[in-house]
């Protein structure tokens, strides 16, 4: 109820490891409590670019800019269409000269912020074409809980893995062709060629970074 712990059963364990609000009124023990998909599959978020070339997020418009999760980020990256998150697409290659690219499509010429991040930084690079149809993100309220026969729990555990494998497989790839950035003192992903600029980082020393993230080459863990 109070940290990010999770226990699978029916009664919670009895280490005394909880870090979380008024941990010392009750000695560190851990307050169970039903938890959901949410406490179990954890969705790191991300900021959605409507244009992974253009601007950078920054710390004043940080609000402006919508988070969702980073796997879906990356998928919307990739070629997925959502409508509820449109994105720009581009069909031939462009270059960035100085601070500005050059699409060669219509010659048009866009400035780009000057706090760019160099190991995040691309010369130039071609996004495909979507070619998988949109898809229409569910509502969490859809999930409806239905009584499963014992006999058919084996199976679903199954499918389970089999998806969970899958989806590690595929983000894996993915990461290989569009960049994942991770802050190397705190768990804060990024999708896209150049880190954001949001001053929210309150991880070990970030007084002497401003609250700045590091970033970093992110891994599957992250």
């Amino acid at each position: 109820r109070f940290c990010s712990e999770v226990h699978v059963g029916s009664v919670g364990h009895l280490l005394a490891t909880c870090m979380g609000a008024e941990n010392g009124t009750r000695k560190s023990r851990h307050e169970w409590t039903c938890g959901n998909i949410d406490d179990v599959v954890v969705q790191l978020g991300a900021y959605h670019l409507t244009d992974r070339l253009g601007m950078v997020v920054r710390h004043e418009n940080q609000f402006d800019v919508e988070r969702i999760p980073a796997v879906v980020e990356l998928c919307i990256q990739a070629g997925i269409d959502i409508p509820e998150y449109p994105t720009k697409r581009r069909t031939q290659p462009v270059h960035m000269i100085g601070r500005r690219i050059v699409e060669f499509d219509n010659l048009e010429l866009q400035e780009v912020d000057e706090n760019t991040d160099d190991e995040f930084k691309e010369s130039a690079y071609q996004e495909m074409p979507a070619t998988i149809n949109p898809v229409v993100m569910p509502e969490s309220g859809d999930m409806v809980k239905a009584a499963l026969p014992i006999s058919e729990v084996p199976v679903l555990a199954e499918k389970t893995m089999q998806a969970w494998d899958a989806m590690r497989g595929g983000t894996r790839k993915l990461m290989r062709k569009y960049p994942v950035g991770v802050c190397g003192y705190c768990p804060e992903v990024h999708v896209g060629p150049r880190g954001h600029r949001a001053k929210v980082c309150g991880a070990h020393k970030h007084q002497w970074r401003a609250g700045q993230h590091g970033w970093q080459e992110a891994s599957i863990d992250d």
